[in-house]
């Protein structure tokens, strides 16, 4: 096939625009293409991740002889190494004491949940906390150290019950569960809402609910 001058220069035409449409296209196309989606941080991921993995070693060294462990400091990791403590439970110690305050007796751990009497017996030895005096035994199982004496107007010496009317936050804080963040709430409400009339009134402290107040049921009153 051969083709005429006027055929080769019209050609010629049409190949030179589509050259000049292609360079125009390279020339407008950005120089990096950001992939979709947002930034990751692949420092901070490689380093949250490596911190997981130390504390699952941590969680997994048992107590050297003789460590202690304070339940008002310790982060989670470490308290899971306590016997039968696992992460979940170390996590409720950590949530209880941020919630309720530090705790002031070893007998304060048995107000989080899952924390009973046999656990309680099991980690008292390995914790960085001191046992109320009336519970400490001694070799012959007479119990050592005289027992809190109550605030006056707050209980009476024969049932050593808290009324929770006449009771001020240090009293308070003598029930199990109870620290000094509860109490203050407890102190709290009563002044703004009045005296309580029932045990039951106590559900609309924040902080208490139905399992505390049936610990405590037993240890208060609201009058005579």
């Amino acid at each position: 096939m051969t083709l005429t001058s006027d055929e080769r220069r019209a050609l010629a035409f049409v190949g030179g625009l589509l050259f000049l449409s292609a360079a125009v296209r390279l020339a407008t196309l950005p120089e990096r293409v950001e992939p979709p989606g947002e930034e990751v941080d692949l420092a901070a991921h490689i380093a949250a991740t490596a911190q997981a993995v130390a504390e699952a070693e941590r969680m997994r060294q048992p107590l050297a002889p003789g460590e202690r462990i304070g339940p008002n400091t310790a982060p989670q990791a470490e308290l899971a190494r306590l016997p039968r403590v696992g992460p979940a439970l170390a996590r409720r110690i950590v949530e209880d004491r941020e919630q309720n305050g530090p705790f002031r007796w070893a007998e304060d751990l048995t107000r989080v949940t899952g924390v009973g009497e046999r656990l309680l017996e099991l980690v008292s030895p390995h914790l960085a906390l001191p046992q109320r005096p009336e519970t400490r035994q001694g070799a012959a199982g007479v119990a050592i150290g005289p027992a809190p004496t109550p605030a006056t107007g707050a209980t009476t010496a024969a049932d050593q019950v808290v009324d929770l009317n006449a009771a001020d936050a240090a009293a308070l804080q003598a029930l199990p569960g109870v620290g000094p963040v509860l109490a203050a709430r407890i102190v709290a409400f009563r002044d703004s809402a009045g005296p309580f009339a029932s045990p039951e009134d106590l559900l609309a402290v924040r902080g208490v609910g139905p399992a505390t107040l049936e610990r405590l049921r037993d240890l208060i009153r609201t009058g005579w």
